[in-house]
């Protein structure tokens, strides 16, 4: 039996590492228009993401803990709220539908626009899907 030994130090490496990751993305994604490799950043950039996460202080605010909590407790609860999400998720997160691993603005955002009903899945019923499939009639000409 090889079972590994759960190594509680390798366990907060990885995700001190994923959170890295997460706060170097996000940074990119909101002031360095999406490009995520340091050498096409001007290095201004790059320096104040290093300064700040040196310090352990998020240079992107994720989800606060305490709504991330309530966030997971409401998808557990309610099967469409948890779809409606990952959809969100998949044009707003880059499919990151880790609500810890998302700034807060983000997930506030998509808890307004599903109190006001905009996001909602769509109604679709049989005909209205087989109908642009019809063939269009031929006319006799």
């Amino acid at each position: 039996d090889r079972r590994k030994s759960f190594n509680p130090r390798k366990l907060r490496r990885t995700l001190q590492q994923v959170w890295k990751w997460s706060q170097w993305f996000w940074y990119t994604q909101l002031v360095g228009n999406g490009i995520e490799e340091p050498q096409g950043l001007p290095s201004n950039l790059v320096q104040h993401f290093l300064e700040v996460s040196s310090t352990g202080t998020p240079v992107v605010p994720m989800t606060p803990t305490k709504l991330a909590e309530e966030f997971v407790q409401m998808q557990a609860n309610d099967v469409e709220f948890n779809s409606l999400w990952h959809l969100y998720c998949e044009s707003h997160t880059f499919e990151n539908t880790d609500v810890k691993l998302v700034p807060g603005e983000v997930t506030r955002r998509f808890l307004r626009l599903y109190a006001e009903g905009v996001i909602c899945r769509p109604r679709i019923t049989p005909d209205e899907i087989a109908r642009p499939l019809q063939e269009p009639p031929i006319s006799d000409v």
